[in-house]
């Protein structure tokens, strides 16, 4: 657990006058840039950082627990207090576990196409059976289809290059370590030694928000919202006519999550 002990309200210890910063946390094999239409609004109204983290690069061998680690290190250092994170897929539940591991880093949450395990998950045998194999340019592309469903035909093919180049750079190991710690972690009924705290999650009460794609072939929309076992402050969004990556095929209704999540804090 984290040696920064918990906020009275989430929103407290935020540097008055600064702004918020939002942590950007991508899925398993999806680049950073996969959140460049998100940060840039952000940024531009000057009331949040966005920091976009290639943590697939980043961190050796990454787990849901070392990218945490990770996160809350990054928060830190940018000292203007918690900060509100966002994770797609996998990148949801690493947002998941640095709020309970790393309470003090987080003020609030935003998850997407996510679930607090891997039960119903379409598609991740079969993935992590592949990734222990020898990697393929089709292997990749394959991946990459499974999380778009939306936009123009020169917007899916910018994406799916975008994605197949970063899965060529990265490699399977990365992706095989955190899929596997994923799929060994259970947010619903955590065992000793992930990092979690055992016997049942305490529910932090967070201003968190879910937003999930109408036409997700990877997770459904009762995946996420199951985040509200752990996280009974959580309000659901589903967003029609987008796949598995809102953050590239509809960005608008993640900066709008980011904004909710925000005016809740204000509010108290």
């Amino acid at each position: 657990m984290d040696d920064v002990a918990a906020a009275g309200s989430p929103g407290a210890g935020h540097a008055p006058g600064s702004p918020r910063t939002v942590v950007l946390l991508p899925g398993t094999l999806v680049p950073a840039s996969s959140y460049d239409a998100v940060a840039e609004p952000l940024l531009a109204r000057g009331a949040f950082e966005p920091i976009p983290l290639e943590w697939m690069t980043e961190v050796a061998e990454p787990t849901l627990a070392s990218v945490a680690a990770r996160v809350a290190r990054e928060v830190a250092d940018r000292g203007h207090g918690p900060a509100i994170v966002v994770g797609h897929s996998t990148g949801g539940a690493i947002a998941a576990f640095t709020a309970l591991a790393h309470p003090g880093a987080v003020a609030g949450l935003v998850l997407i196409d996510s679930g607090p395990n891997m039960r119903t998950h379409t598609s991740i045998r079969d993935l992590l059976s592949d990734l222990r194999g020898p990697a393929t340019e089709a292997k990749w592309r394959g991946y990459a289809w499974l999380n778009i469903a939306s936009g123009t035909p020169a917007q899916r093919d910018y994406w799916i290059r975008s994605m197949v180049e970063f899965s060529r750079r990265v490699g399977p190991g990365p992706a095989l370590s955190v899929l596997e710690s994923q799929f060994r972690t259970d947010f619903l009924a955590p065992r000793r030694g992930s990092g979690l705290p055992a016997g049942g999650v305490p529910a932090p009460r967070l201003p968190v928000e879910l937003l999930h794609g109408e036409l997700d072939p990877k997770r459904r929309p009762v995946d996420s919202r199951s985040w509200q076992a752990v996280f009974p402050e959580a309000d659901f969004t589903l967003v029609p006519g987008c796949g598995h990556t809102p953050p590239l095929e509809a960005p608008g209704a993640v900066v709008a999550a980011v904004r909710r999540v925000e005016f809740r804090l204000r509010a108290g």
